[in-house]
This record gives structure tokens, C-alpha cells and sequence, in this order.
């Protein structure tokens, strides 16, 4: 059952101030106690104001891009969408998703409802839109092949990890929607290319600091049991056979 702003306000203050059990209002309102423990925890931090007219609620997309920031570095869903005043977690998990899919380009504020219009109206913005993206696949097509090399070349022939960097490189012009559609990587192959990159390219700043460490502040004489306690110290996240493995790759 689909319970409206006030009927879920009022459930709230029911546990809140008559006592009524949480499991007693899951019976009564058919309605899920986790939902409901969360919508008590988010009268206590903000009153009435998440439970009035939603279609009067408006989030920047700044907003949104800390909140999926806060997410992405370890914070729970139902913290963050409380702290932010969101009736439900699950709209903070649509940005996330949304985020995920198609890159930080595709979060915008948050739009009131427009008026209704005419079907002639509807159907010309539709085409508008349709052409649009047709042009814009066209130009990421001819990007993404200038990219590869060789016009000649089949799409198909390129190795996930090379068809991954091309996407990030246009990723400043194109939607990754677009390009992931154009490419035929599955997004989740993208991602995973993306985080042994960004894996990669942390090792690199360390093995950096390593040779900084052990050349010029030790003059070569530091053992990696030292050079793992500084960088500790500097704090950066290695674990401690890391260190010789990375020392003894740069000799």
C-alpha cells in the first residue's frame, strides 16, 4: 500500500509520541519497518520538512555530486540520503547509479514538473532529441575511430583496455553512455579497466615518493622496512610486502 506524505508523517509521530512499536505500525500501515526506522531517524535531524510537497523540493547538482562522492568513499546510502533530508534512500541510489552509468555530465539539478503540453509539442521535442543524438553519436563514431588509429580498422579487433582509454579520453566531449553504445564495452568492463588504472597510476606517485625516500633523503642506505614506515608516516595505503616488490622492480 502507498502510503501519501501526511499518512507516513503521521506514522512517524505515532512512535514518536503516542509510543506506538515499530512493529504495531508495520501491521497497521502495511508498511516496511526499515523504511520506517529510517523515516523516524529523519524527523529527528530535520521535522517536517522532508514529508511536505516534493514537487516543491529542489537539489542542485552539487548537491548531488557530494552526496555521490560521500557514498563512493565509504559512507552509507541511508546516512547521506538523511543528512540531505531524502524521504526515500532509494532516490540517492538512482544518482548513483545514474553517476555510474552514464559519468558525472549526466547529474543535473533537479527540475520542477513542467505543464502539460499538446501531443504535437511532446512529439517534436521527441524527434528534436532523436536527432541530436544520432548527431552526437555520429561525431563520438568518427572521435573513437580517429582515436583507434586506423579507419580501417575493426572495432571489434581493439582489446577492452585500449577501447576503455579511448572512452575516458572522449569522455570530455561524448556522454559515456553514448560512447560505451558506440564501442560495444559493456559498462562494467569499463569500470573495472578504470579501477586498475587508477590502481596503476597509484602505485606510480608511490614508487615516485620511493625513490625520493631511499635516493635523496637516505642516500640509498634505507632498507624497505624504513621506507615503509615513512610512507606510512606520509600516509599513503600500502601494505608492507608491497614495498620490496615495488623496490626491487625499480632496482
Amino acid at each position: 500500500m502507498r502510503l501519501t506524505l501526511k499518512e507516513r508523517l503521521a506514522m512517524v509521530l505515532e512512535h514518536l509520541h503516542e509510543g506506538k512499536s515499530y512493529s504495531y505500525l508495520g501491521k497497521k500501515y502495511q508498511f516496511d519497518i526499515p523504511k520506517l526506522k529510517y523515516m523516524v531517524k529523519l524527523y529527528l535531524q530535520h521535522g517536517e520538512t522532508p514529508f511536505q510537497d516534493r514537487q516543491k523540493q529542489m537539489h542542485r547538482r552539487n548537491t548531488k555530486l557530494l552526496a555521490i562522492s560521500r557514498v563512493e568513499e565509504g559512507e552509507s546510502i541511508r546516512q547521506v540520503a538523511c543528512d540531505l533530508g531524502l524521504l526515500d534512500p532509494g532516490i540517492l541510489t538512482d544518482w548513483i547509479e545514474l553517476y555510474r552509468l552514464k559519468g558525472e555530465e549526466a547529474i543535473q539539478d533537479t527540475n520542477a514538473r513542467r505543464n502539460y503540453r499538446n501531443e504535437d509539442e511532446r512529439y517534436k521535442e521527441t524527434i528534436d532529441q532523436e536527432l541530436v543524438e544520432k548527431v552526437t553519436r555520429l561525431e563520438a563514431e568518427i572521435a573513437y575511430l580517429k582515436k583507434s588509429q586506423s579507419l580501417a580498422l575493426n572495432l571489434e579487433s581493439l582489446t577492452a583496455k585500449r577501447k576503455s582509454e579511448i572512452i575516458t579520453e572522449l569522455r570530455k566531449d561524448y556522454t559515456l553512455e553514448t560512447l560505451l553504445a558506440m564501442s560495444q564495452l559493456p559498462a562494467s568492463v569499463y569500470h573495472y579497466h578504470q579501477q586498475i588504472r587508477s590502481k596503476a597510476y597509484q602505485y606510480e606517485i608511490i614508487q615516485q615518493e620511493i625513490e625520493r625516500l631511499h635516493t635523496k633523503k637516505h642516500d640509498k642506505k634505507a632498507g624497505y622496512q624504513r621506507i615503509y614506515i615513512e610512507l606510512k608516516k606520509l600516509g599513503y595505503h600500502i601494505g608492507k610486502n608491497k614495498v620490496p616488490y615495488l623496490m626491487k622492480t625499480m632496482g
